[in-house]
């Protein structure tokens, strides 16, 4: 049974949506797929065709070919993979099953945290990319991911509380939503006293110690970084 471009996508997106319910939930789905089919339409070896009523089938992938695509996490060589400092480039790199397997190479951009929809993310362009990423293999907010990773700053500090969320592009299907795979971008904006200590947040003097406050942003308070 040969589908077309679209029946392709919308057959992989339900297996995708199950395995990755599957990876979230602990509970397996035997046959996510059910096909709505004409009795006469499906022949066997025999040439009979299907009877006793039937009217569907079971789409289930016994052969073992289908593979199973979905990223897990976001690594990185220096620190936390789900952590970018403003403006500090680093390799990251996507952990997961399918990555790079297609002739085109895989896309991944960052999108606001109140999406929910893997429409949200647009098919196939760089429409919602946030983030402002810079760097090896990014063209418009895209990241083109590259075999050993990519090196990339980000130029835009997420929202507090509210990380960025990964679409991701298998080669030439269309974007995926991964709502439990993010990005915290943080930024330091500014440095104050701390309340209660005498002093300046713009001076300091040799040997007199003073408590500061670093102020970050993607954080639900200010954070204590290091005192002086």
């Amino acid at each position: 049974m040969t589908l077309q471009s679209r029946q392709r996508w919308a057959l992989l997106s339900i297996y995708d949506s199950s395995v990755e319910q599957h990876l979230l939930t602990g509970i397996a789905v035997d046959f996510p797929v059910r096909a709505i089919v004409q009795p006469t339409a499906f022949r066997d070896l025999a040439n009979n065709t299907m009877t006793g009523g039937v009217n569907s089938l079971n789409v289930s992938d016994t052969g073992g070919s289908y593979t199973v695509r979905a990223v897990t996490a976001i690594l990185s060589d220096v620190g936390e993979g789900h952590i970018a400092s403003y403006g500090y480039e680093k390799l990251f790199s996507f952990n997961g099953s399918g990555i790079s397997l297609g002739l085109v190479a895989d896309q991944a951009k960052f999108v606001p945290n109140h999406f929910n929809d893997p429409s949200q993310c647009g098919e196939f362009d760089a429409r919602n990319a946030s983030g402002a990423p810079s760097g090896e293999g990014v063209v418009d907010g895209v990241i083109h991911v590259r075999a050993n990773g990519n090196r990339v700053s980000f130029n835009a500090p997420s929202p507090t509380g509210l990380p960025y969320k990964l679409c991701y592009r298998f080669s030439d299907e269309p974007y995926k939503l991964f709502q439990s795979v993010t990005l915290t971008v943080k930024q330091v904006i500014g440095i104050d006293v701390v309340p209660g200590e005498s002093g300046s947040s713009g001076k300091c003097y040799a040997l007199f110690y003073v408590s500061f406050t670093f102020l970050l942003t993607s954080l639900p308070h200010l954070y204590v970084l290091d005192t002086v």
